[in-house]
């Protein structure tokens, strides 16, 4: 659902410039590049769902205290 919300953004864009992406009909010509594209999306995919899971499980107080604690833990990271 996250992801489908971009899709009438980009599908105009894509349409305008001439550009698009879709995978080749040889699984081998594809690259690095496109299986690194399907690696991401179906990590994205699993995050998401564990995500909203978390979100329904523990409740939305719960979550809205791990973003504190994420932001903080990232920037100590950086740092």
């Amino acid at each position: 659902m996250t992801s489908l919300t971009s899709a009438p953004f980009l599908g105009p864009m894509m349409l305008l410039t001439g550009e698009s992406w879709w995978f080749g009909g040889d699984a081998s010509a594809m690259g690095d590049s496109g299986w690194a594209l399907i690696g991401v999306a179906l990590i994205f995919t699993v995050f998401f769902w564990l995500l909203f899971e978390t979100i329904r499980l523990t409740g939305p107080l719960f979550f809205s205290v791990h973003n504190y604690i994420a932001t903080v833990t990232g920037i100590d990271w950086g740092m």
